[in-house]
């Protein structure tokens, strides 16, 4: 038995489908999409400002953030309108995959600043190429389970969900993997800074 029911049974055997299973927060939907805003336009502002164009993910993530809280506004009001819930569900999810992009595109530059290369699990040169062509993976299944669930039948709602969440175990054992070839790098190389020191 589920807590909130996404389909119920109407007195006169009717199926009733949900797309929430409860009220989007109106004050959280407008906390959520002022900060992202303006997170993201600080970004864009530091991102042009240093000319740091491999951080273009990161500020594009933040927009689809923005966009996503702003749809769930919009359901508040409107818990049945399709395209406010596609927006939002698609949006809101993909966004972390792009945040997670950016930060794979910066473990290179670190690992090369420290002068690294040796120590590093990946090549360098494949470095960002490994864990962005992973993070692709995981992006396309996030967007393509959304987009499934969005057409409105109950049968695509739970076949999309089901390549939602296999976007979403690509994506967390990417980072895991990343987690682990920065953390090594980066661990060997204080260690052999201290052991020069």
């Amino acid at each position: 038995m589920e807590l909130f029911p996404r389909i119920d049974t109407l007195a006169d055997g009717k199926l009733d489908f949900k797309l929430y299973r409860y009220t989007p927060s109106f004050p959280a939907a407008i906390v959520a999409t002022v900060i992202f805003a303006i997170l993201s336009c600080l970004h864009i502002w530091r991102l042009h400002k240093a000319r740091a164009w491999y951080f273009i993910p990161f500020t594009i993530g933040g927009a689809f953030e923005t966009i996503g809280y702003a749809a769930r506004i919009v359901s508040h009001n409107n818990k049945e309108s399709v395209p406010a819930y596609s927006v939002q569900a698609i949006l809101i999810l993909v966004a972390p995959a792009l945040f997670a992009a950016s930060i794979y595109m910066i473990l290179g530059r670190i690992i090369i600043s420290l002068r690294a290369q040796h120590l590093s699990l990946i090549p360098v040169r494949w470095l960002t190429k490994v864990f962005v062509c992973g993070d692709i993976v995981s992006f396309s299944l996030q967007a393509a389970g959304g987009g499934i669930q969005a057409s409105g039948t109950i049968e695509a709602y739970d076949r999309g969900e089901k390549i939602i969440l296999a976007g979403l175990f690509v994506q967390i054992v990417v980072f895991g993997f990343f987690i682990i070839t920065s953390t090594s790098c980066l661990k060997l190389s204080c260690i052999k800074s201290y052991k020069l020191n």
